[in-house]
């Protein structure tokens, strides 16, 4: 959202499915202090599920086939963006959320900062040697599986526990 940008202005999309959001389907978002239509968002079915798993486990073999310093630039450009749309974020999370605005830029910075570790933590591709009596070990870390799991949670950038 940039300046002058309206709410009317920005698509809704599920993270689910990357679908905008359709007024006769979606779940109407309003501001709970002044009960102003903000949009909709949009209601994944089962399938859009199912296939947006199927899109991650194809993107996760994609991801880890890139080199470690590829993948850092990457979540590190991510960090970046965050805190050039820090005041544009903090306040489409005002208006959907109804907590002050230095709040919401708090929280926008707080979750950059994640971003920001992972960036540092994805240059580090490193394993461990394990001594042994007869051998040398040598451990290395690989992605196990996709995470499915759901959660509803108040703050979107904020780490779910």
């Amino acid at each position: 959202m940039s300046k002058g940008m309206t709410m009317q202005q920005i698509q809704n999309q599920s993270l689910v499915s990357f679908m905008v959001a359709n007024p006769q389907q979606g779940i109407a978002v309003t501001n709970p202090a002044t009960g102003e239509l903000l949009g909709y968002a949009p209601v994944s079915t089962e399938n859009d599920i199912l296939n947006s798993i199927e899109r991650a486990h194809v993107a996760q073999k994609e991801w880890s086939a890139l080199p470690a310093k590829t993948r850092a630039g990457m979540l590190n450009r991510w960090f970046q963006l965050l805190l050039e749309n820090k005041a544009d974020l903090g306040r489409l999370m005002t208006l959907e959320q109804g907590k002050p605005l230095a709040e919401a830029q708090g929280e926008v910075l707080y979750g950059a900062s994640f971003i920001e570790w992972f960036a540092e933590e994805a240059k580090r591709t490193y394993g461990e040697t394990i001594p042994a009596p007869s051998a040398s070990i040598r451990t290395t870390s690989k992605p196990v599986r996709i995470p499915e799991s759901t959660k509803i949670f108040r703050s979107p950038l904020r780490r779910p526990q």
